[in-house]
């Protein structure tokens, strides 16, 4: 296994999820029988769920589930200022932005653009991944991407062992000459 621990249970009930394969299972002793106990339950009365809060989705948003291509935003953004830096490439290339729960959780994007398990799944032909970590929640979501290609000043960051491509550099200093590049050569084909 990858992971041991000694677990103290204080309390009851106690539900212990282990996944297969993570140790070799033990043969079991053929005398050995297991005890089966059957409990009686009383639910109470009354709703079980309550609905704190719906969050409507925004009047004329687009389904980031559908697009071509997403230039997604992570902490490494900084402020909510700087996703004009992401909007900007994203026009330039044709799509449109996402984030990362943090963005989310900030209000710098909507809701309807979180990429992640608690977000959209996303398979577009291709994901920038601009300083995005890459926590496996949000991985979850943009995994099946056709290309993707992470900016992260981290060498290190998880996202670089699944994109495609990988550019270990400050979003900052890449995105602006990027943009610009692909806006020339827009410019120039329709010259």
């Amino acid at each position: 296994g990858k992971i041991e621990a000694l677990v103290g249970i204080e309390a009851e009930p106690a539900v212990l999820g282990i996944l297969p394969g993570v140790r070799p299972a033990e043969n079991g002793r053929s005398d050995s029988v297991a005890t089966v106990e059957q409990a009686s339950v009383t639910l109470a009365d009354g709703p079980r769920v309550r609905l704190k809060k719906y969050i409507e989705p925004e009047a004329g948003d687009v389904d980031i589930s559908r697009q071509d291509i997403l230039v997604s935003v992570g902490r490494g953004i900084q402020t909510q200022d700087n996703i004009s830096l992401a909007q900007e490439l994203a026009q330039a290339l044709g799509g449109v932005v996402s984030g990362s729960r943090p963005v989310i959780d900030q209000g710098w994007l909507p809701l309807t653009r979180q990429v992640g398990k608690s977000g959209a799944t996303v398979k577009p032909k291709l994901y920038l991944a601009l300083g995005i970590s890459g926590a496996p929640e949000h991985v979850e979501g943009m995994k099946d991407a056709s290309l993707i290609i992470a900016v992260n000043t981290d060498p290190h960051a998880p996202i670089f062992n699944i994109a495609h491509y990988g550019v270990v550099a400050d979003l900052f200093d890449f995105v602006p000459p990027l943009t610009g590049e692909i806006k020339k050569r827009q410019e120039s084909r329709v010259a």
